[in-house]
């Protein structure tokens, strides 16, 4: 069993100002390393997926207790950009690998850090269960995305010095962005309330 700090510590992989950095970090390598299509794939296929999870705050914000009886007050969108990030990433991998070891282990991978950091919000009493499948399917949108516009195989230049590029991003902002607990799940709030009171819906008045 973890310990909360360690707890805190793996959540903040999900975190979106750890996510968006990364997701650009990554987009730089795969233009600098592969051809151009790739990375505006990429772009397009995470975009689609975090403006879809945050598109779902803002409607189960304000209105969650009006929309079935699923429990769902805000869809987690750590798990959202961990899938989105990571699921996606996963793709990619697979398709610049040419070992098959490679080629599938990098999905068990991926899985396996993706349901850790759902997990991780269940623990820290951030989310329930269906929060964390909510985000999840919103950001399957990124893979699957990315898994029917790639090529089946991705040529890759032999630049070893830009690939470090995504492991140092993710130890700076594991150091920063992981301590600080930045988060703008506030402003999302409040936003959403009032979008809702400038409608007049879901009991939401101006």
């Amino acid at each position: 069993m973890l310990t909360p700090h360690a707890y805190l510590m793996l959540t903040s992989f999900g975190g979106i100002m750890f996510i968006l950095p990364f997701i650009i970090t990554i987009a730089f390598s795969l233009a600098l390393t592969t051809p151009p299509r790739t990375a505006v794939v990429w772009l397009f296929a995470t975009g689609c997926a975090l403006g879809t999870i945050l598109i779902l705050k803002l409607v189960f914000i304000p209105c969650g207790t009006f929309i079935g009886n699923f429990g769902i007050h805000s869809p987690s969108g750590h798990m959202a950009g961990a899938v989105t990030a990571y699921g996606g990433l996963a793709v990619v991998i697979h398709r610049m690998a040419r070992h098959d070891g490679l080629k599938w282990g990098v999905f068990f991978i991926a899985a396996l850090f993706c349901a850790a950091i759902g997990y991780s919000r269940i623990v820290l009493g951030a989310h329930v269960p269906n929060e964390i499948y909510l985000g999840a399917l919103a950001g399957l949108i990124s893979p699957l995305v990315l898994f029917f516009a790639l090529p089946v195989t991705i040529p890759v230049l032999p630049k070893p010095l830009v690939l470090l590029a995504p492991a140092l991003t993710i130890a700076i902002l594991l150091l920063v962005v992981g301590e600080a607990g930045i988060t703008p799940e506030g402003y999302i709030s409040n936003l959403s309330r009032q979008i809702a009171a400038y409608f007049h819906i879901c009991g939401f008045s101006g």
